[in-house]
């Protein structure tokens, strides 16, 4: 009789064990292994709860080729969720008890739904019901909820940052930004107050970099509701682009735009009522829109966005782990599944226009860490201020005019653990010396020292 060996071992772990010397349960841990036959897949079964300690067991004991199932059966805050994102997670548990019964086929409750949604990524885990009956039904139920969840086929991919004043971007890349409504939403609500507190019969306005034009649909769609007279010119240097403007300025405008193509820095007309650009970048001054923007001083000048501000905060992404050597000396742009945070947001610094201030910008920050963990990333967003009280931006926290057309920014470290109720000293410089860089130093390390790795280019 032929002796048939078990690929799939799942062992759940006893309540006491969370409470004994973690040392002493890796290496027996270690010793089970090692009595498995060679290429078995082992899981613990853990409960997923709210608070660090089975997080923290699991960490201290975790050892290679061993994962996680994650029991799901009460509502855990996110910080806690995201913290287990970044394991390797074989399963997700769910008992067919926690399904309400409100619909053609049971479902999981909210709060489950919320949890579940955060390990369903490109590789998502198995998910078990535990179930006396009725599965098929609960089953039903569980393919809906998975066919309802949407995964970018861009995250957890290292992007290298669009350097659009260097090169000419695609115009399948400008097709992608203009799906942002929100973005050009806000925009039209900024021009539509500044044209009204402008309030003069003849409005002189200047649009920088309008890609394919949906910059000047919306301004033109303002100025007709005013019902005032204008002069618009508007820059562009993407050949790609200024093709497409002269047809539309042909067909739809009616010719009413003055089209240059020039870089904005040596247009020599700088005396604008309104300036109006769409420079703005991941980390609000990494396309450059500092040096872009500065020859405008003129205080009178209204210009939209009138200021952007940057911030960053402390990660650990296993996607960051894989970057070796010089490929930490350089920042990416990278939409995260599998992360957690290790402290706040932290500001970092601002930009205004129209302004006579040097575009180079240095500063210090301590984030506090209150609990253990690891640190390999710096992640960083921007909000900008188009007019007034007018945002755009991706810092996590905003409540109107979340953009959806950037991915965070990304300052890549060596890894570093921090203890409980530790601080952190993180320095980073913005130099503009006939080149842009960025240069960041966390534990005495000076990252992408001189640009050497990566700059910007003007």
């Amino acid at each position: 009789m032929r002796q048939v060996q078990c690929k799939y071992y799942a062992f759940l772990v006893p309540e006491e064990f969370y409470h004994l010397e973690h040392d002493k349960i890796r290496l027996q841990l270690i010793e089970l292994v090692t009595s498995l036959p060679t290429g078995a897949h082992i899981s613990l079964i853990i409960p997923l709860t709210g608070d660090f300690m089975h997080y923290e067991f699991w960490n201290n004991i975790k050892i290679e080729n061993v994962s996680v199932m994650l029991y799901l059966s009460q509502e855990v805050d996110d910080c806690i969720i995201r913290r287990w994102c970044t394991e390797p997670i074989s399963a997700v548990m769910v008992h067919a008890a926690k399904f309400v019964h409100e619909y053609k086929f049971p479902v999981l409750p909210d709060y489950l739904q919320v949890m579940l949604r955060k390990f369903i990524t490109k590789s998502p885990p198995a998910v078990i019901l535990m179930s006396d009956s009725n599965q098929i039904t609960y089953i039903n139920g569980l393919k809906w909820f998975v066919s309802k969840v949407e995964i970018d086929p861009a995250s957890d991919i290292l992007i290298d940052p669009l350097q659009p004043l260097k090169d000419d971007l695609s115009l399948e890349i400008y097709e992608v930004f203009e799906k942002d409504i929100i973005k050009y939403d806000q925009y039209e609500k900024a021009i539509f107050r500044a044209l009204k507190d402008i309030n003069m019969p003849n409005v002189k306005v200047l649009v920088i970099g309008p890609g394919r034009g949906p910059l000047l649909d919306r301004l033109l769609k303002v100025i007709k509701k005013l019902e005032c007279q204008y002069q618009i010119d508007s820059v562009e240097k993407n050949s790609n682009c200024y093709a497409i403007l002269k047809e539309r300025n042909l067909k739809e405008w009616n010719g009413t735009i003055n089209l240059i193509k020039d870089d904005v820095r040596t247009w020599k007309d700088i005396n604008y009522n309104l300036v109006i650009s769409e420079l703005l970048g991941s980390f609000g001054c990494n396309e450059s829109c500092p040096e872009i923007l500065q020859k405008f001083t003129n205080e009178n000048t209204i210009m939209i966005p009138q200021s952007y501000e940057n911030y960053l905060q402390p990660i650990y992404s296993p996607l960051i782990s894989e970057i070796k050597n010089e490929q930490l000396e350089r920042p990416y742009l990278v939409k995260l599944n599998s992360f957690y945070n290790m402290s706040g947001i932290q500001p970092i610094w601002k930009f205004n226009h129209p302004t006579k201030d040097t575009t180079s910008r240095l500063k210090a920050i301590d984030f506090h860490v209150p609990y253990q963990g690891k640190i390999n990333g710096f992640q960083g967003y921007f909000i900008a201020n188009l007019y007034e009280t007018i945002q755009i931006g991706i810092h996590p926290q905003m409540e109107e005019g979340f953009c959806k057309s950037w991915y965070p920014f990304l300052f890549p470290i060596l890894e570093i653990h921090c203890n409980s109720n530790s601080n952190l000293s993180f320095l980073i410089e913005r130099i503009s010396d006939n080149k842009v860089w960025y240069e960041w130093s966390v534990n005495n390390k000076v990252y992408n020292k001189d640009g050497l790795y990566y700059s910007i280019g003007l």
